[in-house]
This record gives structure tokens, sequence and C-alpha cells, in this order.
């Protein structure tokens, strides 16, 4: 395995002359690049700053912060890139959660770059020398940063150097510098001699500009998420290959122009761990194979089994260039077992070797023992509505689990599937796709999907909902069936009362409870079925369609009756006797 350095010196012999680095505040040669971060390094040199050693660098988001994470890698020291657009108090943080020795803002990069002579060469690290830390959004509450070593630096561009295309040569970088994503493309392009592009920040938020982007830069490579692609339709005839990954790829191809290709890796990775090009759509898409030969990368199941052959299990690898979670030793213990990393993602392998993340085990619920899987119902939910944007989460109660589906008012409106302020979904479609436990009990059309500080949505953030918001006003029942039917509603649901045009399900109703529902009714003398109470849910509508059957003593004075009673045999029974059949 090459290092990193060593290929960037051979490219910079090579292609001096040619552009490598274009943004909206400067543009650089491979020369040019080479010589502004010789004098970033001669900065830090001369202040002490060495192996270990972190540098914070917080900059307009452009081709200066590339200029600086260079000089740093020449040090041999480590860097924390951050964008002047990331929060001030989370930059403080990291600042002190690491102990940074250095900050380099855009007023002392400019004097560097005015004042200080350029070193030549770079400092030799060891492979297990810090070189930079990614900050992942919080569950914690804080940031949590992850320290990478030298060895990973290399180790991504061996995973990276395979989809090398020599005849691309004009590349884009659309990720913020503090996401794994941007640093990956950065020391792809540069180790393949590309020339390539910083988006402007603002783009991240513009569609239409960053397609305008894309076709006058003549870009043929860049990285873009999954959700800018569901709306980038006709991708500009410039490009060749869209890189893709941090989100599920569901339902998006090119069909091969350009190629898409999807990726798995993670804040935790630093290297691209599995990658495969969608040449056409995918109901849930395959994250591929390993992008390197000798990885140690397994799927361990529920008891801790390492999965042989096709199955499902929490995808885990060995990564020895991650030492762990910055100040975080408890985490660190948790995540990496064994001495591999734990991503606690659901993940699906077939006969064919592929990989497919089909969920997070903390996403995850056990409903009447069963294990759902929320892609699953995200999916059938999609393929039914048209919906695109469609996230489900379930919910432990003391005295149930349920599902919520949520979605976008505005997109079910604009797709015509939105009536009265409630999505327009064929529920008996859904029911011969998804077993009762899986079917979700609430349909929650927001705004807005929350987010985590870095753009994501946040299945974490969602909230259950409030059932007393579906209760109904109050309207008595008017005959004796809808009386019986409100307080079995009630006795089964753990409500006071129930009015009669409340809905059973929106009240809390699961599977569960459908089967108590039917079962106490039945009880009563009234025939009602799980279709039935599904398809009516209220004591109302359910009182119209459902008949007597009888009280449950009447049922059990018929059947005594009957077995009491003498009846005459039948010609045909005499045959079965005669052959002692009984």
């Amino acid at each position: 395995m090459k290092r990193f350095i060593d290929v960037y010196n051979d490219v910079v012999r090579e292609y001096g002359e040619k552009p490598a680095l274009v943004g909206e505040d400067m543009s650089f040669t491979y020369a040019e690049l080479d010589e502004a971060s010789g004098r970033v390094y001669a900065y830090l040199k001369e202040r002490g700053i060495h192996t270990e050693d972190f540098v914070q660098i917080v900059m307009p988001r452009g081709a200066g912060l590339v200029v600086a994470m260079i000089g740093v890698i020449k040090a041999g020291a480590a860097f924390i890139t951050l964008e002047d657009t990331y929060p001030k108090e989370r930059i403080n943080y990291i600042y002190q959660d690491c102990g940074c020795r250095l900050l380099i803002d855009e007023e002392l990069f400019d004097r560097i770059m005015k004042e200080c002579e350029p070193f030549i060469g770079n400092e030799m690290t060891d492979l297990h020398d810090a070189a930079y830390a990614v900050y992942t959004s919080g569950s914690t509450g804080n940031p949590k940063g992850v320290i990478h070593e030298y060895g990973n630096i290399d180790q991504a561009c061996e995973s990276l150097k395979k989809t090398h295309d020599p005849e691309i040569a004009r590349c884009s970088i659309y990720a913020p510098f503090y996401f794994v994503a941007a640093l990956l493309e950065m020391f792809d392009y540069i180790t393949g001699g590309k020339t390539f592009f910083v988006m402007p920040h603002e783009l991240a938020r513009d569609f239409i500009g960053c397609k305008k982007y894309i076709e006058d830069n003549a870009i043929q490579q860049t990285y873009l998420p999954p959700a800018l692609l569901k709306i980038y339709k006709d991708p500009a005839p410039c490009l060749k290959v869209i890189k893709t990954g941090s989100e599920p790829a569901n339902g998006l191809s090119y069909g091969g122009n350009p190629r898409l290709v999807n990726s798995y890796c993670m804040s935790e990775s630093g290297f691209t761990v599995l990658r495969y090009s969608l040449d056409h759509p995918w109901d849930v898409a395959p994250v591929g194979v390993p992008a390197l030969e000798d990885i140690d990368l397994c799927l361990i199941d529920e008891d801790g089994h390492v999965v042989e052959g096709p199955g499902k299990g929490e995808l885990c690898f060995k990564n020895e260039y991650v030492r762990g979670y910055i100040n975080l030793e408890e985490q660190t213990k948790k995540a990496w077992r064994d001495g591999l990393y734990h991503t606690n993602d659901c993940v699906e392998r077939d006969e064919n070797g592929l990989y497919y993340v089909v969920g997070r085990f903390d996403d995850m619920i056990k409903i009447n023992g069963n294990r759902v899987e929320p892609v699953e119902i995200e999916m059938k939910i999609r393929h039914l509505t048209g919906l695109e944007q469609v996230f489900a989460k379930g919910f432990v109660e003391p005295d149930r689990s349920y599902i919520c589906a949520y979605y976008l008012n505005s997109e079910a409106e604009e797709k015509g599937v939105l009536k009265d302020g409630t999505l327009v979904i064929d529920g008996d479609v859904l029911k011969t796709q998804l077993p009762d436990y899986m079917l979700p009990a609430y349909y929650i059309g927001l705004d807005s999907f929350p987010k985590t500080p870095t753009g994501k949505v946040s299945r974490k953030l969602l909230e259950a909902p409030d059932v007393q918001d579906y209760a109904k006003e109050f309207v008595a029942p008017e005959t004796e069936l809808e009386k019986t039917l409100c307080e079995k509603m009630a006795e089964v649901l753990g409500r006071p009362r129930v009015s009669v045009i409340d809905d059973f399900y929106a009240l809390g109703g699961d599977s569960m409870r459908t089967v108590m529902m039917i079962t106490v009714c039945n009880e009563a003398g009234i025939d009602v079925t799980s279709k039935a109470l599904y398809d009516h849910r209220t004591p109302r509508a359910l009182a119209a369609v459902c008949g007597s059957i009888g009280t449950k003593d009447e049922i059990d004075r018929l059947d005594r009756e009957a077995m009491e009673k003498k009846w005459w045999i039948l010609p045909s029974q005499i045959g079965n006797i005669g052959l002692g059949w009984k």
C-alpha cells in the first residue's frame, strides 16, 4: 500500500502545470498547490506543530481549505476541517474536545500566504500517527469525534484507486468538508491527478444552481447525495460518473449514463467499505461488494455468530487505523469490540455476495415478537402512493408497540394523494404486501422532516403521535349495537369511553388489539372480522356492516344441545363405520 504523500509528490512532479484545484476564492495548478501548502507547512513547523498535534481549520468553503489540509499533512500533524458556516458553538467545543494547538482561519491563512516562504518536502509519518478527526452529528448531545491515523488515508486511497478513469479529468466536491465524503473525494482526485472544483456553499441548497455549476464547468465526476439525485432526473451530458451514498439509493439509476456508483462509508470507517454500480433501479439498492480485497468484514447475527454465506446480520469490519471516539472511552469500547467495528447497521448478503443495508438495529423494534425493518414498510408505501420521501419508525410503549409512517404534506399534495389533510393509501393492497404487525398505525404528514446538524433526516427526532389528538368530539351511540361496540372498543383500548365516530386504529389499535376486539365482540354476539374492523374503523361504520351471531351464552347453549341430541346415521356414514373409520 503506497503512502498518500508519496503518490501526491509523484502527481506534482508529473502534472505540475495542470490545474489541480478551482474554487471561488482562488485556483491552483498542482505546482502552485504544492508551493502554497508548503507555506502552511513552514508556518506550522516554525511554531513547533508536529506529530499528534491537532490543527483546526475554519475557513470559507473553497480552495484554501484544501491547501491548509495538505500543509498539515506535510507537517505530519493532524487536521480538523470545518467550514465557517459551521455553528460557532460546535467549533469551539471541537477545538477544546480534541485539544487543538492552533486554529487556521481565513485571516491567518492569508497572512501565511503573504509572509511565509514555502518548505520543500514533507515530514515522515508512521501509519499509526494521528492524521485527522471527523466529528459526527450527534446522538450524544455534543459532537462526537473520530480519530483517523495516517494509515487510513493510505487505505482510503487504495479503496478508491480502482475506480480511477483516465478519461475523466474534471471533478467536483459537493459534500461539506466536515464530512468524510469530501475528504475521500479530495484524496481520490489528487491521487488520480484530476482537476477538481469546490462547489460554493450556497449550491447545497440551490438545485438549479448546482445543475448549472456542473454544466458550466463541464464536470465529469462528482458525489451527490441520494436526496438530490431523486430530483436530478436529467443529468448534464458532461457527467460520466456520479458517486452517492450515506442514505438509501433505492430506485435510483441512470442506466449507466452517467454511471451511478453507490457506496457504503461512514465517519468511523474513513474509507469506502462497499461499492456497487447501479445499472438499474433497485427497490432496495445494494451497497455492493468490499472495495478492499483484504478487508476483514463480516455479518454477525443476534446470537453473536458470524453469518456464513447468504444471510442477515450486523455489518462489522476491522480497521486498525481508527482509534475510536475522542474522550469517549465507554462508547469506543461499545463500538469497537474484539478488533471489529460494529456498525449497528442491519445488512443482508445475497447468494451473489452483494450487500444491502436493510435498516438500523436501533431503528428496529419487536412487535409481538417479530422484528420490524422500516425499509420494507417505506418501500411498500412509496410504491402505493408514488411518494419519494417516506420514513417509518417504531415506538414501544408499556401497553403496545406500533409503527408510524411519516411523509411530507407538500409532496403528498403535489402527487395528489392528500385528501382532507389525510394520506390516501390503498389499505387492502398494503395488507397483501405486509403482515398485520407491520402495518403503520398512524400516517403523519409533516411540513418538513427533522434534520441532524449536518442535514440528514433524523429518525430519532421523529416524534410519536399524541393519541389524544386523534380522539373525536364525543358523539353518543344511537343504537344498542353501536353502544356495545363503543363499550368493547373502550375496553380493548383502555379508554374511559369511545365516541361512535372514533377510529379504532388512530386510538391505539394494533394487531394484538385487533384480535382482542374481534374476540370480545364475538363473545358479545357481534360478528366482527379483522377485515371489517380494518375497513370500518369506527363503531358507527362497523355497526352498519356487522350482524348478530347471538351472545356467547346462547352459542354455548346451542352447542350443548347439538352434542346431546341424537342424530340419524346417514347411509354414507354406515359404510365408513364398516371400514373402521371413526
